[in-house]
Order: structure tokens, then sequence, then C-alpha cells
């Protein structure tokens, strides 16, 4: 039974690595990721001890560059995350596996 349970383990571990790799190739391909429903942008920007922030509605897309472009409505762009702003982001869907990221070392676990 607890073989049973480990290959089954085994194999929820790759599906969803599998998931979050052709996810991750999506986003930088130059598609949008539409945030809600539990889909969030968490981010931090760079300096010291800077607090985490997160965007739960919209559209998030690379911008090219190293950034982001978050934009909310009809389009229009309400937030420009430029890579030089930029420290740390992750984008985290409703089951809690990260969809996208650019992590610098040490932000890993505060943007979970």
């Amino acid at each position: 039974m607890a073989e049973r349970k480990a290959i089954a383990k085994k194999a929820s571990l790759a599906a969803r690595e599998a998931k979050r790799k052709a996810s991750k190739k999506v986003s930088e391909s130059g598609l949008t990721v539409l945030l809600g429903n539990g889909v969030v942008l968490k981010y931090i920007h760079r300096g010291i001890n800077q607090p985490v922030h997160s965007i739960d509605s919209g559209t998030v897309e690379r911008d090219g560059h190293g950034g982001l472009k978050v934009r909310r409505g009809k389009g229009v762009v309400v937030e420009r995350l430029s890579v030089s702003h930029l420290r740390s982001w992750r984008i985290i869907g409703p089951d809690g596996v990260s969809i996208d990221w650019d992590i610098s070392p040490g932000d890993d676990e505060r943007l979970r």
C-alpha cells in the first residue's frame, strides 16, 4: 500500500513539474497570463527590506526586457514593473504551483 502511494505521489509530482515547465514556456513566448480566480502576481522591488506586493486582477506579460506589464480592464497598462525596479517576482496558480517567475536568492520563501 505504501509503495502504491509513493508511486502515485511521484507521478503527481512529475505531472505538476511538466505543467509548470509548459506554463513557463507559454509566458516566455509573449502570451499573457490572466490574473484572478486564484492566480496572483507577487513581487518585490529592489532595495533593502522591501515588502511583498501582490496583484490579483488583470493580465500580466513579460515586456521583453526582463520586466513585466500589468494591464487591467480594456488593456490599459496600470503597472510597468521594469527589470531595473524589480528584484523578484512569481505568478502563482490557484493550486499554489508557480506558473512563471524570476526570483533572486533569498526571496523564494517570501514569494510563496
